[in-house]
């Protein structure tokens, strides 16, 4: 029997015969029953249908993907709901996965009656002659899937830009910056500024950057200071002189910082530099000023304190000596003066470099009042010749300095014969010539005619020696050159400056 042997009434008597057919096909009823609840409210959408896709059933939540009934969707043919792209690809699938016993997946494109599309996972279960499909809403999935590859494009995309701006702070940084390998010694990376100031060398043979560690640390042996940084210090400062292939020396300001992995051991050393020759020279240039303004300035400080005791010491009860010493006194007072005012003046020069106060500046009214603020030796003539129209522009003040200067100059070492002052256009700049039949300049005295306090360029030389050392400086601040040219007698200085037309 079906369910066992029957038990014994409780009475004694024997159970009445029992209809197991029928307890058999209520069973069934109910398991059916089951089954169909169980289907109708699945929260997937369950169809099914014949093995070449015709809908047999389908429950409520296939009703409410499609949005149409279920009864109507029953006879249709399943891949009626499926994009037309994707229809082929579906039904190969399909006759494929309805072999009895076959459980597949499949993801495609379904639309709704609407024409709206949505993703869905497919699962097709095949029994002897029908197909249980299992159809899952993918759409939400698909959209956090996609949010998700575009959040990452995004991350990709900020940490790209942030590479990108780290990059050109690395490359566009105004000292040099080089990266060298903690085991190999080897340089891993320079940025513009550090290939700019390396390129006297060929690669690999810049003096202490590359090769093997040298014994006994920073040093002589180790000018970049690599072997602290590697050492875990951090150096800030050091100054480094190399000399380049051509035979040049260039002194650099090194800094080195260790670079250290995430477990804190040091992998490389960064470095940092700058060239600071030409602040070097500068330096050394002020040393020798202020060496040469000492000297200057204690010449006539010596006269007058030497004339001062005299004076005191008695010659100031006679009359000759004392009016003697009094003049001695006044004559170095104004040397001392002129001396002040030259360094004062270059000082100014200096200073002023920047923000100039830029005009259009006539030439031909400020030259007549130069020379008639000059004084010339008797029988020595003074000629001016500028065009109204020739002009320049640069700043009045520097550039009256810089021309009174040179015509001081010629009127100081020409002793007859004349001064000649020239103006003329050439293209974009303004020639100016002040020519003299003075002495002349030697040759081996050329090349120094502009510096600082130097005296030794023309005999008779008297002043501070600035007046053309301000006026080169002066002529440079206004963006132009003052050259000392070649001349059949006498010295002839040449003004370049940028010209102005004036109507």
């Amino acid at each position: 029997m079906l369910f066992g042997e029957p038990k014994p009434a409780v009475d004694g008597s024997e159970d009445e015969d029992v209809d197991e057919p029928a307890l058999l096909q209520a069973a069934l009823a109910q398991e059916a029953e089951r089954y169909r609840i169980v289907y109708e409210l699945a929260p997937i959408a369950l169809i099914t249908t014949d093995p070449v896709g015709k809908v047999l059933e389908a429950n409520s939540t296939a009703a409410d993907y499609f949005q149409i009934a279920a009864k109507f969707l029953v006879g249709k043919p399943i891949l009626n709901y499926v994009v037309p792209e994707q229809r082929r690809a579906v039904r190969v699938w399909m006759l494929g996965s309805s072999r009895p016993g076959v459980d597949d997946h499949f993801t495609a494109r379904l639309r709704r009656r609407s024409g709206v599309s949505f993703d869905a996972r497919l699962r097709v279960t095949a029994f002897a002659d029908e197909l249980l499909w299992a159809i899952v809403d993918a759409t939400a999935e698909r959209q956090a899937e996609e949010a998700l590859w575009e959040l990452n494009r995004e991350l990709d995309a900020r940490v790209a830009a942030q590479a990108g701006e780290v990059r050109a702070v690395y490359e566009q940084f105004p000292s040099g910056i080089a990266i060298v390998d903690g085991a190999t010694r080897a340089v891993r990376g320079l940025n513009r500024r550090a290939r700019e100031l390396l390129g006297h060398w060929p690669a690999g043979a810049v003096p202490g950057l590359e090769g093997p560690p040298h014994e006994g640390g920073a040093g002589p042996t180790d000018p970049w200071q690599i072997g602290r940084a590697l050492a875990g210090e951090r150096v800030a400062g050091a100054v480094t002189r190399l000399l380049t292939p051509e035979g040049q020396l260039v002194v650099l300001e090194v800094s080195a910082i260790p670079v250290r992995e995430d477990g804190g051991s040091v992998v490389a050393a960064a470095l940092t530099f700058d060239d600071i020759s030409e602040r070097r020279q500068r330096d050394l240039a002020d040393a020798e000023f202020v060496e040469n303004a000492a000297h200057q300035l204690r010449t006539p400080i010596t006269a007058i304190s030497i004339a001062a005791a005299a004076l005191e010491a008695g010659a100031k009860n006679e009359e000759d000596e004392r009016e003697r010493f009094i003049a001695h006194i006044a004559r170095e007072s104004d040397r001392l003066a002129r001396v002040i005012d030259a360094l004062l003046g270059l000082a100014r020069l200096q200073r002023g470099g920047a923000g100039l106060l830029v005009a259009i500046v006539p030439l031909a009214p400020l030259l007549e009042e130069i020379v008639a603020d000059t004084d010339v030796r008797a029988g020595v003539e003074t000629v001016v010749d500028c065009a109204d129209g020739v002009a320049v522009v640069g700043e009045g003040p520097m550039l009256r300095e810089a021309i009174a200067n040179v015509v001081q100059n010629a009127a100081a070492h020409t002793r007859h014969g004349s001064i000649r002052i020239t103006a003329v256009l050439e293209g974009e700049h303004t020639i100016l010539e002040v020519a003299d039949t003075g002495p002349g300049v030697p040759a081996a005295a050329r090349e120094r005619i502009f510096e600082r306090f130097y005296q030794g360029g023309r005999s008779g030389a008297r002043g501070a020696g600035l007046g053309l050392a301000i006026a080169a400086e002066a002529v440079r601040g206004n963006h132009g050159t003052l050259e000392l040219v070649d001349s059949a007698n006498g010295a002839t200085f040449r003004f370049t400056l940028p010209a102005a037309r004036l109507r």
